[in-house]
């Protein structure tokens, strides 16, 4: 009787242990059915000061920010604030922030504004191409929908504008181009 106790008792208290993870790490786990997360189709929601800060919905998406009742399918990841929303992407040497303006000024914006700003060391913001065949295969480009416009910069040191181009002031250095085609004997 005492060994069949011992046998119930050993056994209710591996079931125990084994419902338990722990906050210094947990070994011999399997992800088919140890996880953290849900399996209803609601949302995994974790709370700071009892508001929710950070959400991952059922589709895989991401939201940050308290208070974020956003449900849009399409936006994988969302960062949400009543205010200033800022992304920031930081190291020794500084920040590099996308923000969405709510007052004018905010960010060097007026409201709605979208701002990219890098701060610290450096000011630039550089937006390179990984491809450097200078084939004319890859571009950067900026679009205005609307109007059918752009502007694409490819990667062979050519840039193409659809649309008008006003200037304040337009420098043209001669000694950067083919001159020599003026010559008599060309």
């Amino acid at each position: 009787m005492k060994t069949q106790l011992f046998s119930i008792a050993l056994l209710m208290s591996s079931f125990t242990f084994a419902q338990n993870w722990n906050i210094t790490g947990n070994s011999g786990t399997n992800p088919s059915n140890n996880f953290i997360g849900t399996t209803d189709n609601q949302p995994l929601v974790f709370k700071a000061n009892n508001n929710p800060s950070l959400r991952i919905l059922p589709t895989g998406a991401l939201r940050v920010g308290l208070n974020d009742t956003d449900t849009n399918p399409y936006t994988t990841m969302r960062v949400y604030n009543n205010d200033n929303p800022v992304l920031e992407i930081a190291n020794s040497l500084g920040r590099f922030q996308i923000g969405k303006s709510s007052c004018n000024g905010c960010y060097g914006g007026g409201v709605g504004d979208t701002v990219l700003r890098n701060l610290d060391v450096s000011h630039n913001i550089i937006i390179a191409q990984p491809n450097d065949g200078n084939d004319g295969s890859t571009y950067f480009g900026i679009q205005d929908g609307y109007n059918g416009t752009w502007v694409k910069f490819f990667n062979n040191a050519i840039a193409r504008f659809d649309g008008k181009i006003k200037a304040k002031e337009v420098e043209v250095k001669a000694n950067v181009w083919a001159d020599y085609v003026f010559k008599k004997e060309y």
